[in-house]
């Protein structure tokens, strides 16, 4: 049960940061005037990295259950509550 639990909770942290993404670029930086344009980039490139963080934490969850070590599953939980709360 643990590993399903798991398991979902690594497919939401995926939809979450692909649904941040594309949220990011349709409806914020539509809309956004920023200059110069290399402000612009910067910015939309940081925001993307969130998403980036995202999706490897899912990945990560996802694999979780496959780890043979018990350390290594508790460690990406605890970091993945850490940084993302």
């Amino acid at each position: 049960m643990r590993d399903l639990l798991l398991q979902a909770a690594g497919v939401a942290a995926i939809a979450v940061a692909i649904i941040h993404g594309v949220l990011g670029e349709t409806k914020v930086f539509a809309r956004a005037r920023i200059e110069p344009e290399r402000l612009r980039t910067l910015i939309r490139l940081v925001w993307q990295a969130s998403t980036v963080a995202w999706i490897g934490g899912g990945v990560l969850l996802l694999a979780a259950p496959w780890m043979q070590s018990d350390a290594a599953r508790h460690w990406i939980i605890i970091t993945m509550v850490c940084v993302f709360s």
